[in-house]
């Protein structure tokens, strides 16, 4: 009995030491970024005709505050509702002057 007793006190505080470090990562993990594709940036410049040819109808037409009007593509694949992969296609004077997308 001695020796269990003996034995789980030297194992107890090496497992306490071992288990932090074997959850922890090891590298860190990071996700690379995204931005709006070459196709998406070959856009600036270019009128509504062009933007609709390319990505098709937007799911959200809006105006910023700044009175610049603001086209939302927004995938319809997806189970949880969230910003990733939506892509904005900014207008100001019938011209796209920004497009990105979310990361």
């Amino acid at each position: 009995m001695w020796k269990t007793a003996r034995l789980l006190s030297l194992l107890l505080p090496l497992l306490c030491l071992a288990g932090p470090i074997a959850c922890s990562p090891s590298k860190k993990l990071s996700k690379p970024e995204q931005r709006a594709s070459s196709a998406d940036k070959s856009l600036i410049s270019y009128g509504p005709e062009v933007v609709t040819k390319r990505l098709g109808e937007p799911t959200t037409v809006s105006r910023t505050p700044e009175g610049r009007i603001l086209w939302i593509y927004e995938p319809s694949w997806k189970i949880m509702p969230n910003d990733k992969g939506t892509v904005y296609v900014e207008f100001e004077d019938n011209r796209v002057t920004k497009v990105f997308k979310i990361k």
